[in-house]
């Protein structure tokens, strides 16, 4: 139970200092690096408990990989974070027209394509460390 309780809290982070710091209309760098802090503050304090996986793309990478049926419960812990996390947003900036979203610029099978490519990286790097 520590375990997904530990991904629901992390994926809660992520999205709300993710998602927020696009809400609030921080500058393109300080949103990257706010992503990256809270990514490294969450596996520094769940990676010895859950891996920190905080992204179901993560956990079914694992899964395929590793073939463990404990990575997919993950799922539906890491979707009610990101849901807490949005409701907090909702909350907390009523009169926002984004709440952090993005929306594509390009075609949708570019942003696809793209957005598989990224998340290759991603896996690529998390399950070769």
């Amino acid at each position: 139970m520590k375990s997904y309780l530990a991904e629901l809290i992390g994926t809660f982070c992520l999205v709300l200092i993710g998602a927020g710091s696009i809400a609030i209309a921080l500058p393109h760098f300080w949103i990257s690096i706010a992503f990256g802090v809270i990514v490294t503050l969450m596996i520094l304090c769940f990676g010895n408990i859950s891996g920190a996986h905080i992204n179901p793309a993560v956990s079914i990478g694992f899964f395929l990989f590793n073939r463990e049926k404990k990575f997919l419960v993950y799922i539906p812990f890491q979707l009610i974070g990101g849901l807490l996390a949005g409701l907090v947003l909702l909350f907390f900036l009523p009169s926002n027209p984004t709440y952090g979203e993005t929306m594509p610029t390009s075609g949708i099978w570019q942003t696809f394509l793209i957005e598989v490519f990224i998340t290759f990286i991603l896996m690529l790097s998390i399950l070769l460390i």
